[in-house]
Order: structure tokens, then C-alpha cells, then sequence
């Protein structure tokens, strides 16, 4: 497999031409083969559209007897044929030539470094995806889905809150290739279908309404309700408490407006949060904070615990915010499922809770932690600063015992 860079011949790495000249079969997309058309005579050639099945069933049945080289455009690690034909061959089966990608020509063109980058993709996917990783860097890349106004994606993310500049580039080292300024800042933005195109995206002046990295988003950027919420102080410790990692499982049972879920979320990528809640009203507040904050990694499950846990992906860590007086069923029932090694963080308002909890942990083999939190906000009162206790909180850690040889 070989990348064909962006389009231009110069920018075709020449090993890849040596590639050519010993073909026997050669697939790759229109554009692709037509920059190899002088190195397919007498080759058998396939394109590559919308049939990648067929296209790995033929490279399966020839590449035993063949020389086979699937060509693909710019690099074809980058959002590109590698993931898909890693999942039908083993990785030894098969080499992977490089090319120079989009992205790097899009920064060139610009004359900006692109270290910094965060690279996404709207082809194929659900916007949530990519819409929820905005909030993580200064300067994205877009690849565009072909199939939509560039217009209505520009939609989204001012609607998400991203301020700042950007360019949409397209059909990048072709002879159409345009480059377009815009400013997300003004009304006027680049508008149209275009097959071949990216969008690079500059945060300017801190522009966004939840730009920060930090856990403990600020209570009032949440949708709220009449359902109790935890508070951003509290929320911060849970989360430290849970120790994640990006690829965890994590279930939130009884998440409330789904807070914690918003945040353990945007700390995660690859990973998938379930939002367990048996009012109604926290059902609802929870998908309007999942849509609010752009977050597919949240699955809500409408339910009573421990009832509406069977079934779901066995977690890496848990949270039970509420239990409906059914914390030690809930307890018992996540222990059972609980991957070795994984943590349940419990936080409580009473004393019977923490009793409950701690006893629990001890019964099981945890090793446990428990801590206290008391805050007091301050208020201005009369033109001075006042401190406004809230509720103290315990929040109870636990973790399973990893598997061991003796186990």
C-alpha cells in the first residue's frame, strides 16, 4: 500500500513510482490512478469507490501469486484504507509507503507549524465526534464530509461556541486547488459542496463557552432543573478520585442533570460513559447536556439501579451519585461486574451512606479512601465578601483487587 500525497506528481515520494513499474495489480481511487495511468498498461486494475469489501477480496485471492499495490491519496494512515485493511489482514501481511497527507501540504500552504494540531474528520461520522474534541487544543484540521455544505459544518461549530479564524482548503495540489480565508466572527462564511476540501481552525481570544481543559466546569454552563446537581468543587474530586484513563468504560448511576458524565466524557477518547437515571426530568437534562456539550461518548439509560445496569459493558470505574435507598444492591451488583482493578467512587451527604459504603469496601477487600469536603463560596453582601457554607460532602473511593497468578 502506497500514499499518493495530494494530488501533485512532484509531491509522489519516488519509491512509490518503483512500486509502480513492478505492479502485476494496481487498485486505487480515479484520481490516484489517473496520476499512475503511464504504469497500468498491461496491469489488471481496480477502482476504488464505495467497495472496499471487494477490493480486500481481491487483494486476498491475488496477493499469493501477484505483486498487488492499493494506492490511496495523500497518506493513507491519516484517516485513511490502513485501519480498515488492518481489520481484514494481519499486519505483517502487508507494507504501508507513506505520502505526504493534506494536512501537512494545508500548513505549508500557510506557512504554520502543525504540531499542535488536532486532526478530525466529519466524513463518515456522527458531528458529536468531532465537535467534542474542540474544546481540547487552539488549532484543528477538518476533513470535510463531500456530501454537505461546508456552510452548515461552519453552522455547528460557531454554534458550539468555537471563535476564531480559519481556511477552507480545497482540492489542495490540484489545479483547482483555492484556499479561502474566513472569520468565524463575521457573518459571512465559505459556503458550498466540495468533494475534495478541509477546514484548518485557529481559537482566537480564548473563544469558546468551554474552552478549558481543567475538570470542574463552572455549575452555571450545565442546562439545569429541578433534579440536584454536583457541584463544580465536589465534581473536580470525584474525578481525580476515579483515576481515568481515556479507553474506560465508566457508568454514572444515578447521574442527575449528568454533570459528572459531561465531564468524565470530555476526558475521555475511545472510552463510553453510561448515564444511568430513573427520574424523568434527569433523563431529560442529561441528553440536553450531552447534545449542550457535543459528547457521543454518553449513553443515557433510562432505569432504576441496579435493574437498569444488566446488560451494559462492564465498567473500568463507577460512580454512584444516587441510589434510590438501594445502595448496597447497587454496590453488590457492580461488584460483580467490576473489571479487577477498576475504582467505585461513592459520594455521600450522610453519615448512614458513608457507614454503608465503608463497611461494604471493607466486606469486599478494597483497598479504600475516604475524604471530607466542606466548602464555603463567597458572596458580595452589602459590599462585602461574605462566605456561603454548602452542604458538607464525603466522597468514598474504592478499588477492586487486580487479578493476580494466585487468583
Amino acid at each position: 500500500m502506497a500514499g499518493m500525497g495530494p494530488g501533485d506528481r512532484q509531491l509522489v515520494l519516488p519509491v512509490v513510482w518503483e512500486l509502480l513499474q513492478e505492479a502485476e495489480f494496481v487498485a486505487g481511487g480515479e484520481r490516484n490512478l489517473s496520476l499512475a495511468e503511464e504504469y497500468l498498461a498491461g496491469r489488471q486494475v481496480m477502482v476504488i469507490k464505495n467497495n472496499l469489501a471487494a477490493v480486500a477480496a481481491a487483494v486476498d485471492k491475488l496477493r499469493h501469486r501477484l505483486r498487488v499495490l492499493v494506492l490511496a491519496s495523500g497518506d493513507p494512515g491519516l484517516y485513511g484504507i490502513v485501519g480498515y485493511l488492518r481489520r481484514r489482514f494481519r499486519p505483517e501481511d502487508f507494507q504501508v509507503v507513506p505520502g505526504i497527507s493534506a494536512v501537512q501540504l494545508a500548513f505549508a500552504r500557510l506557512r504554520m507549524p502543525w504540531q499542535d494540531a488536532v486532526v478530525l474528520s466529519a466524513h463518515g461520522r456522527d458531528d458529536s465526534v468531532w465537535l467534542s474534541r474542540l474544546h481540547r487544543g487552539d488549532k484543528f484540521v477538518l476533513f470535510l464530509d463531500g456530501g454537505r455544505d461546508v456552510g452548515e459544518i461552519l453552522s455547528l461549530i460557531k454554534r458550539s461556541g468555537f471563535c476564531g479564524r480559519g481556511w477552507l482548503m480545497v482540492s489542495l495540489g490540484y489545479p483547482e486547488e483555492k484556499v479561502i480565508p474566513f472569520s468565524l466572527g463575521e457573518g459571512c462564511l465559505p459556503e458550498g459542496v466540495y468533494g475534495n476540501a478541509l477546514l484548518v481552525l485557529l481559537r482566537e481570544g480564548g473563544g469558546s463557552l468551554f474552552p478549558w481543559v481543567t475538570p470542574g466546569l463552572p455549575d452555571q454552563v450545565f442546562v439545569r432543573g429541578e433534579v440536584p446537581m454536583t457541584k463544580e468543587e465536589v465534581r473536580t474530586v470525584i474525578l481525580a478520585k476515579l483515576r481515568l484513563l481515556p479507553h474506560h468504560t465508566v457508568w454514572d448511576v444515578g447521574a442527575g442533570t449528568g454533570s459528572i458524565s459531561v465531564e468524565v466524557a470530555r476526558l475521555l477518547s475511545g472510552g463510553r460513559v453510561f448515564a444511568v437515571e430513573r427520574e424523568e426530568e434527569g433523563v431529560k437534562l442529561i441528553k440536553a447536556n450531552r447534545e449542550k456539550f457535543h459528547l457521543s461518548a454518553i449513553e443515557v439509560v433510562a432505569g432504576e439501579a441496579p435493574a437498569a445496569l444488566q446488560g451494559l459493558p462492564a465498567p473500568d470505574r463507577v460512580v454512584v451519585g444516587g441510589s434510590g435507598g438501594r445502595l448496597q444492591e447497587i454496590l453488590t451488583f457492580v461488584d460483580g461486574v467490576l473489571k479487577p482493578g477498576g475504582r467505585i467512587v461513592v459520594p455521600a451527604l450522610t453519615l448512614e451512606t458513608v457507614q454503608d459504603t465503608a463497611v461494604f469496601f471493607r466486606e469486599k477487600g478494597y483497598e479504600w479512601e475516604m475524604v471530607q469536603l466542606t466548602v464555603a463560596r463567597g458572596r458580595q453582601v452589602g459590599g462585602r465578601m461574605l462566605l456561603m457554607g454548602l452542604n458538607p460532602v464525603f466522597v468514598i473511593s474504592g478499588e477492586k483487587k487486580a487479578m493476580t497468578e494466585e487468583n
